[in-house]
């Protein structure tokens, strides 16, 4: 692709490197192929997975050698890529986690969600639940009161289903407990000093939980997961973390990062 009309194209984010979803030709697209490889950028590329398939490393390799900088969310996945390239590549934050607490909140402002007026629990589940994390989310909503289950499309309790990304991030922004198995439910949780707790997500292929130790890693916070949680006390302290103050220097290294991968040409 010989395109001036761009300087660079950059993959980043959620589990473009999960080949337990990815096709061949997908996991292709995502490596750039069709792309120019002075114009090839990887930020906080994803696994989301532990290992890589059977058939898809080689590919993944050679493909590596042709960007122009390449840079990965999650320990795990700087451990697959020297394993495989023998490459060392830096741990940078995720987009959502560039942007401090207050401009997150000038963004959600007049975003609405409609009224409530009472604590909730705002659940938010991508894999399947279990019968025991069906029993604790139901004990917890009995301790604070009524549920936001953001996913739920036909549930009885508040439908959000059809709501998009900055309602997402408004409802979050509001609540008394998160619970949930998802990366950015965690990372707006901290983000606004909101309690969560975390339900481990197995999507039958192994597990997908290296970008949430990363980011409790990061931020210097013991993860609580739902399997072990037994009392609010073990979340209460997150009201207080202040991931702007913890985030200082990995917001500068990806900054940084990314002015090297722009500009120095």
């Amino acid at each position: 692709m010989n395109n001036p009309g761009y300087n660079y194209v950059v993959v980043e984010s959620d589990q473009v490197r999960n080949t337990n979803w990815l096709t061949m030709d997908q996991f292709k697209f995502f490596l750039l192929d069709s792309v120019d490889d002075d114009k090839k950028v990887a930020y906080a590329a994803s696994f989301g997975i532990d290992n890589i398939k059977e058939g898809y490393a080689q590919i993944f390799k050679e493909a590596l050698k042709n960007f122009k900088a390449i840079s990965v969310c999650e320990d795990r996945g700087r451990e697959l890529i020297n394993s495989m390239a023998n490459m060392e590549v830096p741990v940078v934050l995720d987009p959502t986690m560039l942007l401090s607490r207050k401009e997150w909140f000038e963004i959600i402002d007049d975003v609405t969600i409609g009224t409530i007026n009472e604590p909730y629990v705002f659940e938010y589940f991508l894999g399947k639940k279990t019968a025991n994390v069906r029993k604790k989310t139901k004990a917890m909503r009995r301790k604070i009161g009524k549920t936001m289950e953001f996913h739920n499309s036909k549930g009885k309790s508040r439908k959000k289903f059809h709501y998009g990304p900055l309602e997402f991030v408004k409802a979050i922004s509001n609540v008394e407990l998160v619970i949930t198995d998802s990366y950015h439910a965690a990372v707006f949780s901290l983000m606004f000093g909101v309690p969560v707790i975390i339900s481990e997500r197995n999507d039958g292929n192994g597990k997908m939980n290296s970008r949430i130790d990363t980011l409790f890693k990061s931020a210097g916070m013991e993860k609580v997961t739902l399997e072990e949680f037994e009392s609010l006390e073990q979340v209460e302290y997150m009201k207080d973390f202040d991931m702007d103050k913890q985030m200082v220097a990995s917001r500068k290294m990806s900054q940084a990062f990314l002015d090297e991968a722009f500009l120095n040409n």
